[in-house]
């Protein structure tokens, strides 16, 4: 049996592409040092995995949707925080697809 890449995914980048759909294939938690979630996705033009890093308004949207699960990202840029005067955030619109 030939040895198989145990590549973890390429990361994509929100900014330089707002729109990431696929299929949703695991969550890692609690990585690097600010222990952030990292989330694996197939990516449904190309079927290669990529992954993406999670943030506060992002991992409430993804902690209700299951694994395998058809998922549409869409990144909407920074907002302003109503909680954090001066302080902005990344807003994100995580959409399931249902037949």
């Amino acid at each position: 049996m030939p040895y198989k890449s145990l590549n973890s995914g390429t990361m994509w980048d929100f900014t330089l592409n707002p729109v990431l759909e696929g299929n949703y294939l695991l969550k890692e938690e609690n990585i690097g040092t600010n222990e952030s979630n990292l989330y694996h996705l197939e990516e449904m033009n190309t079927g290669d995995e990529v992954v993406f890093w999670g943030s506060t308004a992002l991992d409430r949207q993804m902690e209700q949707i299951k694994t395998e699960t058809r998922i549409r990202i869409t990144f909407k840029g920074l907002v302003d925080s109503p909680k954090r005067p001066g302080k902005q955030y990344k807003s994100y619109i995580v959409e399931v697809w249902e037949d």
